[in-house]
């Protein structure tokens, strides 16, 4: 997404290249997209704290199948995104207005056959840009986390940017612009 921003349509996510192949229904997921002043490794441990203004429910709840076709291997070479999230409600991310935050609400009892056959590709890392503050053990309406990490999921996010204006755009301005200048001075 370049600096004017963009529309974010979908999410997509991969499993991780030692993931063998593997079909788990989740019974319930909801996925909100906002902006944030923190930083990237500096997430509050309270939830509301991270959100802007811009809190936009974009997916669910609702159930949804979780797949990926893709056998297991040990070269570390990296999965394709398979795990596709089409958005019900599209997210316009100005990144002038701060970093994204991307929010799942799975409910843990929902999540079992996920846990029990899976695991995301993610990166661990305390200089990227990237962190987590999550409640597994609190439950998923607990307004605290209890786990702070900088694990981050390798994340594709699909998106319209906003147009640059065309060269054309801009000559007719100039022109405008200048036109404007030349009756002031007659």
């Amino acid at each position: 997404i370049g600096a004017g921003g963009g529309t974010i349509t979908e999410i997509a996510f991969r499993a991780h290249s030692e993931s063998p192949p593997f079909a788990a229904p989740i019974a319930s997921i909801q996925i909100n997209l906002s902006t944030t002043a923190n930083a990237a490794d500096g997430l509050s441990t309270t939830f509301a704290d991270n959100v802007g203004a811009d809190d936009t429910t974009v997916f669910g709840p609702a159930p949804f199948a979780v797949s990926s076709a893709q056998p297991a291997n040990f070269t570390h070479t990296a999965k394709p995104f398979e795990i596709v999230f089409p958005l019900l409600t599209p997210f316009f991310y100005d990144p002038a207005l701060g970093n994204l935050i991307l929010d799942m609400r799975i409910p843990v009892q929902a999540a079992q056959p996920l846990l029990a056959t899976t695991a995301f590709d993610g990166s661990v890392s305390g200089s990227d840009a990237t962190s987590r503050v999550y409640s597994y053990y609190n439950g998923v309406n607990s307004p605290i986390a209890d786990q702070v990490s900088t694990l981050g999921l390798i994340t594709r996010f699909t998106a319209t940017p906003v147009p640059e204006p065309g060269t054309a755009v801009l000559f007719a301005l100039g022109l405008a612009a200048l036109a404007g200048c030349t009756r002031r001075g007659t």
